[in-house]
Formats: structure tokens, sequence, C-alpha cells
């Protein structure tokens, strides 16, 4: 329904957002070391794997896990390097959590602790990206190498459950809450 978006708009277009400094948590650093360890797994295991590969590795798996498309071993480099570039882009990101969409006003009574949840998130999904990133990166080179090239359903599985589990934290958070 239109007045629910129109609503919406308002809300955003009449808000003012008060713009903190809020020190990064434990929890986002824990976020971030982790993000950084498969970011260096993937660059350190691309460049050592690369002379081994065989010329055509697997580069694409259905939604079973079997793959399905075939490249050249050059595309080895291309998880490391949307690693690289989606963590410099979360970085800047997290710099700026008065500018993201929240599902409730923010006043200067909420801010910090929606500034915070907000920054949480787009970590965790940063984080769980990464994560999805190394285990298709590690199912490209054991295919290569070994010659098994399908990822298996529950590993396809655990992707898209891994993967929902932000949506999941945002609901919970919010349920119950009406739009102002």
């Amino acid at each position: 329904d239109l007045d629910y978006f129109y609503r919406i708009y308002q809300l955003m277009k009449d808000s003012y957002r008060p713009i903190l400094k809020i020190p990064t948590t434990q929890l986002e650093h824990t976020y971030d070391q982790i993000s950084i360890v498969a970011i260096l797994g993937m660059v350190v295991g691309a460049l050592w794997s690369f002379l081994n590969l065989p010329d055509i590795i697997p580069i694409h798996w259905n939604i079973i896990g079997e793959a399905d498309g075939f490249g050249s071993k050059y595309w080895i480099a291309l998880l490391p390097t949307l690693a690289v570039l989606f963590y410099y882009g979360k970085v800047q990101l997290v710099k700026i959590p008065h500018k993201y969409n929240y599902v409730k006003r923010i006043t200067p009574d909420n801010a910090k602790s929606e500034y915070i949840f907000g920054r949480k998130i787009i970590r965790l999904v940063h984080l769980l990206s990464q994560l999805v990133f190394f285990l298709i990166f590690f199912f490209t080179i054991k295919g290569a190498l070994s010659g098994d090239q399908d990822m298996g359903i529950y590993t396809m599985l655990l992707i898209y459950l891994v993967l929902a589990v932000p949506l999941i934290l945002v609901v919970r958070r919010y349920s119950g809450d009406t739009i102002n």
C-alpha cells in the first residue's frame, strides 16, 4: 500500500540523525579479525595453489552443489580480489551508521544503540559473506586438484542458512515494533 511507503519516506526525509563517535565493540573487532583471516587465507591459498591448478577449474555450482560451470585457472584470483574490495567497502560503510536505513525513527535517545546494532549487522553480513567466499574458494581448489568437484547438498544448505542469520537477527530485534 502506497501510504505505508509514503510514511517511511517521510520518516527518512524529516528525521534528524545525530552523528556520533561510538567506539568499536569487542564483538565487532572479533568479526573483523575473522574476516581478515578468511581474506588472508584466500590470498595465500590463491598464490600457493595457482601453479598446481589445472588449466580448467570449477567456477560455478548449481543449487544442489554440483559443479556446472568451468573456467580458466585465472578465475582463482576473483574471490580473493572481491573479498579485499568488500572489506574496503565495509570499512567505509561502518563509518556512517547515521546514513543506514532503520526500522524505527532514530532519536537522540536511541541513536547509539541503533547505530551499534546497525554496524554489527553490517559487519556480520560482511563476515558471513567472507566465510561463504572462503568456502567456495576451498571447494574450487579442492575440486580442481582432486577431481571431486561437488560441494554437496549439505554445504549448499549451510550456505543458505548462514546467509539468513542477519535477517533473522533483525526480525527478532524489531518484531512487535511499529513504524512511527
